[in-house]
């Protein structure tokens, strides 16, 4: 039985050798922090990591099914907020539910609300304010997309800090930010508008790379400091996020 089992699956492992994964289903499979990526080449991990919950820094991917961890590190991660919809909807897994609380004596037969969880980082959100099932996953989305644009970072995070060296270019915003930069160093962007957790996220980033310096930050974005300050804070618990990083830096917090 278990004996023979075990057999056969070694000697097919000898035969064809570990299963081959593509670097876009390993980006998408696993996300573990870049900081563990040393102890990730040189040794086999039993269970890759998720994200670091205590900064939220995601970089590259560990595929369960493959023997050594992928060679994907030298590669951008995407940020899950900067995805297309049709994307994102491939990355998370979607369960419909029953609304609960008062009502009225239809409210709870009818599964309207919806659960989505992004499989690749953990991240999950529930919508059943809406009464129709179409609404809440519109807003399930947007929730979705907020969400992880505060909790995870992407490999951007983990560039080399830039610090004001005028010997070396800072990487160069996103497209997106480009088109929303004004004249005097603003942003043009509201809370409720699709393309706030991806510039949210972007700025999360840069903010993580420069060693939570929001000064450099700011500089490195082209925009003001009070700006990128104002940017954050439209987002519920970002500043604080931000203040928690930068008490641990040694910096202080940012006021609103």
């Amino acid at each position: 039985g278990g004996c023979r089992a075990g057999s056969a699956f070694a000697s097919r492992a000898r035969i064809h050798g570990p299963p081959r994964v593509s670097i876009a289903a390993a980006i998408t499979t696993r996300l573990v922090p870049l900081r563990l990526l040393p102890l990730a080449q040189n040794m086999r991990p039993s269970l890759p990591t998720r994200r670091d919950c205590s900064s939220g820094v995601v970089a590259a991917a560990v595929s369960e099914a493959a023997e050594e961890p992928c060679a994907c590190a030298p590669l951008p991660a995407v940020h899950p907020a900067l995805l297309s919809r049709e994307d994102l909807e491939a990355q998370v897994d979607t369960t419909r539910q029953r609304r609960s609380g008062p009502g009225g004596q239809h409210r709870n037969k009818v599964e309207t609300a919806i659960r989505l969880h992004h499989e690749p980082t953990g991240v999950r959100v529930i919508a059943s304010k809406r009464r129709s099932l179409v609404e809440n996953r519109e807003r399930g989305f947007s929730d979705l997309r907020l969400k992880l644009a505060l909790e995870v970072r992407s490999a951007a995070a983990t560039l080399p800090r830039w610090g004001g060296d005028e010997s070396v270019q800072p990487p160069s915003p996103s497209e997106l930010w480009k088109s929303r930069l004004k004249k005097g160093g603003k942003l043009s962007v509201s809370p409720s508008h699709d393309d706030f957790p991806a510039l949210l996220a972007e700025a999360l980033d840069v903010i993580a790379r420069e060693g939570w310096d929001v000064k450099w930050a700011a500089k490195a974005q082209g925009l003001t400091t009070s700006q990128l300050i104002k940017l954050v804070d439209q987002a519920q618990g970002a500043l604080r996020k931000v203040n928690d990083e930068r008490t641990k830096a040694g910096l202080r917090p940012l006021k609103p």
